[in-house]
């Protein structure tokens, strides 16, 4: 499985005072994503009903890949800043599609 693609799905839930600012760490963070080797697909959401809200869905080529985006600077840095702004903790889950 470790040359297969990973699905992470994460779901960010923010302190509402802070909306804006998280959502322009979050925009920043799925750019910086897209140009990492490995990189499928990247795609930051917010949900409709409830600002506060986001979810983060990535595709990447390998768990390697994935591991080694995790261990990145701008990784690690997006991390840091979006930290005080949660209202939860992140809530990552990692997927293979079944074939």
């Amino acid at each position: 499985m470790a040359d297969q693609a990973i699905y992470v799905v994460t779901h960010v839930d923010i302190m509402n005072k802070v909306i804006d600012e998280a959502e322009a760490a979050l925009k920043k963070y799925g750019a910086d994503a897209r140009g990492e080797p490995g990189a499928v697909r990247i795609e930051v959401t917010q949900e409709t009903a409830r600002r506060n809200h986001f979810t983060i869905l990535e595709v990447w080529a390998s768990m390697q890949q994935f591991e080694q985006h995790e261990a990145a600077a701008q990784t690690r840095k997006f991390r840091e800043v979006i930290q005080p702004m949660l209202g939860g903790p992140l809530d990552s889950r990692l997927h293979y599609i079944f074939k």
